[in-house]
Formats: C-alpha cells, structure tokens, sequence
C-alpha cells in the first residue's frame, strides 16, 4: 500500500473535519445557514443569469457573464481558511496542471470569495501571490447579495460565524461555454485527470477567443 502524500493526508484531514458536524442528522441548522447543496444540481442552469457584478483582484468590475465562452474551473473559497480552502485551490492547481498545454489557454481557474466582507482586492492579490496562481487564475469578490445567490445557484451551503469565519460545504465545478455545471466533484482526493479530462473535452468542442480577464 502506497503512503499518502501530505496533500492526500490534510485532504482526508480536512474530509474528516468537515464530517464531524453531520453525524447527528437531527441537529437543527444553524442560524443563517443555507440548505444544504442537492447532490445533483440542477442541469441546464447558467450561472451566468445571475446580474450581480463581482470585483477581480485588479480591482476590475467583472459580470459573471464576462466569462461566457470560456471553459471555466471554479470553487468558492475565502482567503482567511487555513484548512479546506487551501486544499481546494490545491486540488485546482492539480487540475490545472494536468491539462494539456495547448488545451489551458482556454481554460478559465476562477476563484468565488464567500467573504464578503474581508476579501476585497488586495486581500485577493495576496492570496493568489502566497499560492503562486498562475495569469489564468481569476479572484472575485462580490458583495453579500452576489455570494449568497452564486452560493444558491451552486448548491453551496455557508453560514458566516460572529468571529467572521464561514462552515461552508466545499466542491469545485467545471462550468461550459455557456456557464452550466458540466461536472462536480466534492471529493478532493479524486485524481485530477477526472475533472481535467472533462475540462478538456469540453475544450474540444468549444474553445473561442476570449477576452482575458485581469
């Protein structure tokens, strides 16, 4: 049996952490908590129907529309998480990393903050510095009516804590041309190939000019 590596051994940490909280089903939620997300979400649904205007790292107002055309490999995330939001933006990095070379100039890497208070630009930039993303790598910060109605549309779960902290469900999406979830994954031990192959399917069919982002 081969031995876990320290992505796989913080990843299963983080898993096991973030399972804790559902052992007892009865627990009523808590305040301000979202239902959970569906296992399935709906098919067929843009996130790009959303009007709500997000804010890059540059500081640049960015529609979500703005990225239609892209193939596009998301998570929502808040840069003061010191466990499974580092793991996630790990878990993209591999992503990233196991596609083709030719196939990632169509890829968009788009990171949401859930934080909607504390992760203005800068916080943005210095997060995207500390974990060395790459220029395909967007950060957007939306106020707390554009988190909560991407967190719905997602079928992401997030309750804001007095301290200023979020529990939050975790899963990273790719999205098609046309901003509809074409795939999920929830598990961040899967090998990167399975979304990166799905990724670049959709790349196959569909890889347009695109207007890059700052």
């Amino acid at each position: 049996m081969r031995p876990l590596t320290s992505f796989a051994m913080r990843a299963l940490t983080a898993a096991i952490l973030l399972a804790l909280p559902q052992v007892s089903f009865a627990m009523p939620p808590m305040p301000g908590m979202d239902a959970p997300a569906p296992r399935q979400p709906v098919p067929g649904t843009s996130i790009y129907n959303l009007n709500d205007v997000w804010t890059s790292q540059s500081d640049t107002p960015t529609p979500l529309r703005s990225l239609r055309g892209s193939v596009v490999v998301a998570a929502m995330v808040y840069t003061r998480c010191r466990d499974v939001c580092p793991l996630t933006t790990e878990a993209m990095q591999r992503i990233e990393r196991a596609m083709p070379v030719k196939k990632r100039a169509c890829v968009r890497f788009v990171l949401f903050s859930m934080d909607w208070v504390a992760d203005m630009p800068a916080q943005l930039r210095a997060y995207a510095s500390a974990h060395r993303l790459s220029d395909r790598w967007t950060l957007l910060h939306g106020d707390e009516n554009a988190v909560r109605g991407l967190s719905a549309a997602l079928g992401i779960s997030l309750y804001r804590e007095p301290n200023g902290d979020y529990q939050h469900s975790l899963a990273i999406f790719v999205l098609d041309g046309e901003g509809r979830i074409a795939a999920t994954e929830t598990d961040l031990l899967q090998k990167p190939a399975i979304l990166a192959n799905k990724a670049r399917d959709l790349v196959a069919r569909r890889c347009s000019r695109h207007r890059w982002l700052p």
